[in-house]
Formats: structure tokens, sequence, C-alpha cells
């Protein structure tokens, strides 16, 4: 028997670390199809966790914010700056899989490819690369102006 079951393989790459599976998609065509499958679905989680450490950060942004005590807000402003370093690594995971996902040809639809060429290119530089914090940009009017 000179294949690999596919279980086996499933296995492998489920319990696998994700830097660990990007060259294992040379190995042959089973393998790549399988491990874009698992990236993709890392990809997703990532996704997933991102939205949800987001919204812890945000919910300490507002309840520091909200705060009066200078205790608590100095242990608010503690967390939030924890969080926002957790919510920077988990982009910066999510950023990693899409670009070996578009190294390595894993990415078939074009406008995803698009958002994913994007990603790769300009959201490693920029602390929210989706836009999840955002204001409206209006200009405060200078004071001297009195009508």
């Amino acid at each position: 028997m000179s294949a690999t079951p596919i279980e086996i393989i499933e296995s492998i790459i489920k319990y696998s670390p994700t830097r660990a599976l990007y060259n294992k998609c040379l190995i042959d065509k089973v393998w790549y199809k399988l491990v874009r499958i698992e990236l993709y679905s890392r990809w997703k989680q990532c996704a997933t966790e991102y939205w949800e450490q987001y919204q812890e950060y945000d919910n300490l942004n507002k309840a520091w914010s909200e705060a009066l005590d200078p205790d608590e807000m100095e242990q608010l402003y503690d967390d939030s700056a924890q969080a926002y370093v957790r919510l920077h690594e988990k982009v910066q995971e999510q950023i990693g899989i899409k670009e070996y996902m578009l190294n390595y040809g894993m990415i078939t639809d074009e406008q995803e490819r698009k958002t994913v060429e994007y990603d790769v290119e300009i959201g490693k530089y920029i602390n929210d690369p989706w836009g999840l914090e955002w204001s409206w940009e209006q200009e405060v009017m200078p004071g001297f102006y009195t009508w």
C-alpha cells in the first residue's frame, strides 16, 4: 500500500501548528487540498477570535471612559493595553495565514485574492486593517471664528 490513508493525514494536519502546515501542501495533491481546507478553517477561527477580542477591547475602553475612580481607571487602562496587544497578535496571525495561502495559490476567488493582497501589503502596517475602529472625520472649527 503506497498511499497514506486520508484519515491519518487529516489527523496530522489537524494537530500540526499553523507554521508547520505551510510547506506540507507541497507533498502532493491530497495534502494540498487538506492543508487548504485546514488553513481556511483556521483563518475563519482567527476572524472569529479577532471579533471576540475586539469586543472585549471595546468594552474595556468604554468602561475606562466611564470610570471615576483613578485606581479603577489605571487597572482598566492596563487591561485595555493587554487586550490591544492580544488583538494585534491575532491580526498578525490571520494576515500570516492569508499571506501563505496567497503565496501557495490556495485562494481561488478573484475578489478574495484582492482583499488578501491588500491585507498582506497594507494590513501588516496599520493597527486596524478592517476598519472596525472608525469615527466621522469631522474637522473641529478653530476657536478664532466668532460667528
